[in-house]
């Protein structure tokens, strides 16, 4: 079947049907196509909108009466193909980038350090160690579970930060951007679709240090302090950064 293949290539299940459609009748009416996709006609409507603003489907119009026909634009194909050959290339440079200045901290011991912190007071003693610097970085998925596990302690922290002007750049799950909880925190915000973050990890990049909060009933606080590591992070967030959207 086509409508697989062209739901690959860029079109929702809808418009694969429809175009599919259009393929086998050629010219026709709405009524036809209504009939052979078994779709409400509304749906065909808006479908048929969408593939003539694609530039995959034109109509004449005779005796006020439009008829419909799919037009084959393999540019459109080729140029979405285009965009996510160029998005992944961008990925993966910056990964085999990630991956090789990881790879230098097996020869750069001396200058490593790593904490474990456990339960609240250990989380706390980590965001007091954060807020000593002018600006920092955060990659949070699951925001919401700060509050969830430190309470109102995460908006007091929030205060004193906005207080002592400490920029603070945040990229956080998209489903979150109207929550209650990102209207209290105090920072530059920028969004990402949900399965780009790790979603059980908040990471903190502060100075020469990685912090890794794991938040269940009971926190856990990873921080390594390591230029090579803070910078490795610290070039991965700017990458993710410039393609969130604000």
């Amino acid at each position: 079947m086509m409508e697989p293949l062209l739901s690959q290539l860029g079109l929702t299940s809808t418009e694969a049907k429809i175009y599919s459609a259009l393929l086998r009748l050629q010219s026709t009416t709405t009524g036809p196509l209504v009939a052979k996709t078994s779709l409400h006609r509304a749906t065909v409507y808006d479908g048929l909108k969408r593939l003539i603003e694609k530039g995959l489907v034109s109509y004449v119009t005779i005796n006020d009466i439009k008829k419909f026909q799919a037009s084959p634009n393999p540019h459109f194909f080729l140029e979405k193909l285009q965009r996510e050959k160029k998005a992944f290339t961008q990925k993966e440079k910056a990964t085999k980038e990630f991956i090789q200045k990881l790879a230098l901290l097996k020869n750069e011991k001396d200058d490593e350090e790593a904490r474990t912190f456990h339960g609240l007071k250990g989380a706390r003693t980590v965001l007091e160690e954060v807020m000593l610097h002018n600006q920092y970085d955060t990659l949070s998925s699951k925001g919401g579970r700060f509050l969830d596990v430190l309470g109102n302690y995460i908006y007091r922290w929030q205060k004193t930060k906005k207080k002592r002007g400490v920029h603070h750049r945040l990229l956080v799950n998209r489903s979150l951007k109207n929550s209650k909880y990102l209207k209290n925190i105090f920072a530059q915000k920028r969004y990402l679709p949900d399965n780009q973050l790790v979603p059980s990890t908040t990471t903190y990049i502060y100075g020469n240090k990685v912090a890794f909060f794991i938040l269940p009933e009971k926190p856990i606080v990873f921080v390594i302090e390591s230029p090579e590591l803070s910078g490795a992070y610290k070039h991965y967030f700017n990458f993710l950064w410039n393609l969130a959207e604000e």
